[in-house]
């Protein structure tokens, strides 16, 4: 997030420290717009009292590094937060897919809504993403089982730093998709 902003010219706000009453006061002196976190952080923010205090309407928040629980989500949407979940990983650095509301998708009822916004979501511009079973096929649409994602998009890392071998397992696979 930081690299993004920087070269987009905007203010960014550091916390140094994770109290939710003194990053409600920032949010609200420095007029913070846009925000990501864990859920643990978005939970102390909106349980704190202070929060009652600050108009978070004009907030985005985008909710990563676990689930976006769904009652965490209605809570934020009903404090006026523009709230959804992302999916990524370090070597990722670190997005590649975000639950923002597309256009394609159309008018979703409010349990709809509340679903996507707390899903993976979908792949962002330049990543290809699908998921795999053990023999790399793709596996059932209808949702059950489990499966490996496989992803490739241009800033993914090359390798692991002193693991030859894991680096030449990601290289193997990443090969194969």
């Amino acid at each position: 997030m930081p690299y993004v902003a920087l070269q987009l010219g905007v203010k960014q706000v550091y916390p140094g420290r994770y109290e939710p009453e003194y990053l409600l006061d920032l949010i609200d002196k420095e007029g913070v717009t846009f925000s990501h976190c864990v859920p643990t952080i978005l939970r102390m923010l909106l349980s704190s009292p202070r929060a009652r205090q600050v108009d978070l309407s004009h907030w985005k928040v985008v909710v990563g590094g676990a689930a976006l629980p769904i009652a965490l989500a209605q809570e934020a949407l009903r404090r006026g937060i523009d709230i959804f979940a992302g999916y990524g990983m370090s070597e990722a650095c670190p997005v590649l897919t975000l639950a923002q509301l597309p256009p394609h998708l159309g008018k979703l009822d409010a349990d709809g809504e509340l679903r996507f916004r707390s899903s993976a979501g979908c792949a962002i511009p330049l990543v290809e993403l699908r998921t795999v079973d053990q023999t790399e096929s793709e596996p059932s649409t209808t949702g059950q089982g489990c499966g490996e994602i496989v992803v490739r998009a241009p800033w993914l890392t090359q390798g692991y730093l002193h693991q030859a071998d894991a680096s030449r397992y990601q290289r193997m696979r990443s090969n194969r998709s």
